[in-house]
């Protein structure tokens, strides 16, 4: 049984204004959290044991209303004595409430989850206590007929889970496993990359590690959002509407050797802790914090603006064969447990990651809060490898092995030959093309060749290296070659 329901006044005190009697009620709502609000102006309602729900419009305010409150009118009896008695606000009186100013008084919701998350207080990792927690904004709901989820020590669940889904190195099981790290924290200073899972087949296993994922964070398996340009805004806005903060996207499919490129995808990924998107048809946009985006394709590969803000997770396989434990099975039984295990990491006291490792990564401050604790318990991460999601290195180093061991180049001449091999090496030829100017665009590739100079890849089963050959001056451009490693000198690959 829930608390008894508090009882609200219907009619105006003596003296007392519309917005005093608006004010009265939402400030009488803030200690129960009952009535909590967004960003993006919408209103929340949680009846005792129920989680969060959207008031979108007047009827459905009018329809709440009694799941919180006892509306009620004061009956005045002879000697001076009252009554309460039981009433329903009249509809003018609730669309005074409805659209008062009065309700910026109401706490902000951040999310509502169905697990615990993770926030610092005075630079120490802490969890989310069950209900509505004002101090973070987060409103964790606990079915009454279940325990909060508690941290766990050990990781043997978290293992067990994706033990059987191949992939194809263990820094690629290190990768997923930081990313599940970072999804259990909802802090502003977590701006996740996108996980992006690949494979070299069909049947590998992509689509259910992506659901296991999904469910294990969130509780709820994903619905796949289409993400062509017509229903894209459309699908992501009803998310965020209905609180989701797992997005999915699933089966990436591109024609003609494209790499997969998505205008608006990207620029949500760069809007940082708080993502919005427009309604439809509306000049009002719905808004939802700690965001996780997830993708999953066969051989995929990305336009430069996705690949520099994705996480790969390869998985590889010569034959197909079944999955034992079956991760999506795994992660239903067993998912109070691994939650745990991820949350007891997850307090673990943040160490920086130096600079000097990965110095070209854009999301350093969710690789402060996970690399450390993966990296002592699990070993390295696959953050380079980040590149071999790029179709424009992709067709570089493709390109590469294509040439005898003594071949040298300068910018303008790989444009040139990217030119004329325009329909095979797509990537890397639209990569500049957008470039009018001969000069900018040879200035332009020369300081991303000197970018990823030193950097060893494997194409078709070769290890190359591309080194600056000759060094530039004022008259002459810098030329460039690849190298041909062995097994030992192989640190990175595609």
């Amino acid at each position: 049984m829930g608390e008894p329901r508090p009882s609200f006044p219907a009619a105006l005190y003596e003296g007392e204004t519309r917005l005093d009697w608006a004010e009265r009620f939402y400030a009488g709502v803030i200690p129960k959290g009952l009535l909590t609000r967004k960003d993006d102006d919408s209103l929340w309602i949680a009846p005792n044991g129920c989680p969060p729900q959207r008031i979108s419009t007047l009827d459905e305010f009018i329809g709440r209303m009694d799941s919180i409150y006892n509306v009620i009118k004061v009956k005045k009896l002879k000697g001076g004595e009252s009554r309460e008695i039981p009433s329903v606000l009249p509809r003018i009186d609730s669309l005074s409430l409805f659209y008062s100013e009065a309700r910026s008084l109401l706490p902000e919701l951040k999310a509502h989850l169905y697990e615990p998350a993770v926030f610092f207080k005075g630079g120490k990792p802490r969890v989310t206590p069950p209900g509505f927690d004002p101090e973070t904004g987060i409103f964790y709901h606990v079915p009454p007929d279940e325990d909060p989820i508690e941290p766990i020590s050990g990781t043997r669940h978290l293992e067990e889970c994706f033990s059987a889904v191949p992939f194809e190195k263990e820094l690629y099981r290190n990768n997923l496993f930081a990313w599940l790290l970072g999804g259990v924290f909802f802090d502003d200073r977590n701006d996740p990359p996108m996980l992006a899972i690949t494979g070299n087949q069909r049947g590998v296993g992509k689509s259910k590690t992506q659901e296991s994922v999904g469910y294990l964070l969130t509780g709820q398996y994903p619905c796949a959002v289409d993400h062509t340009s017509d229903e894209f805004d459309k699908q992501l806005s009803a998310r965020f509407r209905e609180g989701q903060r797992f997005i999915s996207f699933d089966n990436i499919v591109t024609g003609s050797g494209r790499a997969y490129r998505n205008d608006r995808l990207a620029r949500m990924l760069t809007q940082g802790w708080s993502k919005r998107v427009r309604l439809l048809g509306h000049s009002r946009t719905v808004e939802q914090k700690g965001v996780l985006f997830a993708i999953n394709a066969n051989d995929c590969s990305l336009d430069a603006d996705l690949s520099s803000r994705a996480l790969p997770v390869k998985l590889y396989r010569l034959q197909p064969q079944p999955m034992v434990p079956f991760c999506h099975d795994y992660v239903r039984k067993y998912r109070r447990e691994i939650y745990g295990e991820l949350l007891n990491i997850a307090l673990r006291d943040p160490v920086p990651v130096p600079i000097t490792l990965y110095p070209y990564y854009r999301y350093r401050r969710w690789l402060d809060l996970v690399y450390h604790p993966i990296q002592a318990i699990f070993g390295e991460l696959a953050i380079d490898e980040m590149m071999e999601l790029d179709n424009a290195i992709i067709d570089l180093y493709s390109w590469g092995n294509d040439q005898p061991d003594d071949f040298t180049f300068d910018a303008k001449e790989l444009y040139d030959h990217m030119e004329t091999q325009a329909h095979r090496f797509m990537g890397l030829h639209e990569f500049f093309d957008n470039i009018r100017s001969n000069t900018t665009r040879s200035r332009s590739m020369t300081r991303w060749l000197n970018q990823h100079s030193g950097k060893t890849y494997t194409i078709s089963g070769v290890s190359l290296r591309l080194v600056c050959s000759t060094p530039g001056n004022n008259h002459t451009p810098p030329r460039f070659r690849f190298e041909r490693l062995d097994n030992e000198g192989n640190n990175d690959t595609i």
